[in-house]
């Protein structure tokens, strides 16, 4: 790279920051790899926010250059796993619960 790692760093951290800032101001971001909206859940009955029915989120998904990149991956099964995948503990990332419920349409 004719630029020092730092350099490049600090420029994508910086680009990073303000993607993330528009787009939680309203704005709809396409960086090429990804775009991203704000998005808010919920039925509206009136005029008024309520946060136990509403909340806002970013929705992401593939821009042109990732679809691109997509295109191109070639798949190789290289055999069957020895060790089968066992899942213990799950746990709720929008309220930390371990106790085997989830919150719908939220991360695990």
């Amino acid at each position: 790279m004719e630029i020092k790692t730092e350099t490049a760093t600090n420029i994508i951290s910086r680009f990073n920051r303000k993607a993330a800032e528009r787009v939680v101001r309203g704005y709809n971001i396409n960086t090429g790899l990804v775009y991203m909206r704000p998005v808010i859940k919920g039925v509206f009955y009136d005029r008024t926010w309520d946060p136990l029915c509403h909340r806002v989120y970013v929705a992401i998904t593939q821009g042109l250059e990732l679809r691109k990149a997509v295109d191109e991956i070639m798949v190789e099964i290289l055999g069957e796993q020895s060790c089968p995948l066992a899942v213990y503990t799950l746990t709720d990332s929008s309220t930390g619960a371990t106790n085997g419920t989830l919150t719908a349409g939220r991360n695990a």
